[in-house]
């Protein structure tokens, strides 16, 4: 008798959630008619109903419309924000991880100098200084300073992968250290981007 595949269990109940937020978030005007930033002090702090479904707030909004439309906003940056964070983490684990030696010990000062500062404070340094009115701007501060973790892991990966003998085999047969890291690191640590990104939305979401 097959085994039941927990792994693949998991992953669709996750495609799932996430295809539901999805859709919630889309179809948020449906879901709750409310308006999300209309004040009503007269239902101030009501407590859930079939009319608010999660209740209201202090100034008498609808919980349930705020929470479904910023999901409209907070689902899209997130996952930019992501994206670019992971980008800039697995390019600098890779070069760190395929080059070694002086390189490798470079660009790993630099991420712990980049982590030497709290995210949160650099956060709120960086959206004082610069515009963060547009969410393209927000995508940005936020990807440009959560990359470092990402660099960190892949670097660790990288670098245990470098000492393999298909990968030592293939210096030896003159293949460029670009060509190392996308031929041969890349695909074995992509399961660890993807889990560490699959966190980091959720991260990015609360900061």
């Amino acid at each position: 008798m097959k085994r039941p595949d927990l792994n693949f269990d998991r992953m669709a109940l996750g495609a799932l959630l996430v295809g539901a937020l999805i859709g919630m978030a889309a179809l948020a005007g449906i879901i709750s008619p409310q308006d999300p930033i209309q004040q009503d002090l007269s239902f101030s702090l009501f407590s859930p109903s079939a009319y608010h479904p999660f209740g209201t707030d202090a100034l008498g909004r609808d919980v349930l419309a705020r929470v479904l439309y910023s999901a409209r906003v907070s689902l899209p940056v997130a996952a930019f924000a992501t994206l670019l964070a992971t980008l800039i983490g697995t390019a600098f684990g890779l070069a760190a991880g395929v080059s070694g030696g002086r390189t490798d010990h470079l660009l790993m000062r630099a991420v712990d100098l980049a982590l030497a500062f709290p995210t949160l404070v650099l956060l709120l340094v960086l959206a004082s200084l610069y515009r963060t009115d547009h969410v393209v701007h927000l995508i940005f501060l936020l990807g440009l300073t959560t990359w470092m973790p990402m660099a960190r892991l892949v670097r660790t990966e990288a670098l245990s992968l470098s000492r393999q003998p298909f990968v030592e085999a293939a210096a030896g047969l003159g293949a460029t250290p670009l060509r190392r890291a996308l031929r041969h690191l890349l695909p074995n640590v992509g399961s660890t981007i993807l889990v560490t990104a699959t966190l980091l939305v959720g991260e990015m979401m609360l900061m």
